[in-house]
């Protein structure tokens, strides 16, 4: 997940350097970097994901090879982030 977050955080801490408010808007494991950026971080999924959950479910994948790595990602960390994220939005 490192691929995606430490680009968001570089253009976070741009924005916020412009007078932009960015908000990082993830799962727990992600406030971490979102914090040491400087970046205003909300939550979501913390009943899903809590703290520490992410790294368990994505250690499968440096084991697969080919194909397996989408199967697994669609079929086992897709539906849970997704299913969390709609949660959070149906509350709104």
């Amino acid at each position: 997940m490192t691929g995606h977050i430490n680009p968001m955080t570089a253009l976070a801490r741009k924005l916020n350097q412009r007078g932009h408010e960015a908000v990082f808007f993830g799962v727990p494991d992600i406030g971490t970097f979102g914090r040491a950026a400087g970046v205003t971080f909300v939550p979501y999924g913390e009943k899903e994901f809590p703290e520490g959950s992410i790294p368990k479910l994505y250690a499968p994948l440096a084991k697969l090879r080919g194909l397996a790595v989408a199967q697994y990602a669609f079929e086992k960390c897709s539906p849970g982030l997704t299913q969390a994220a709609s949660t959070i939005c149906r509350r709104s």
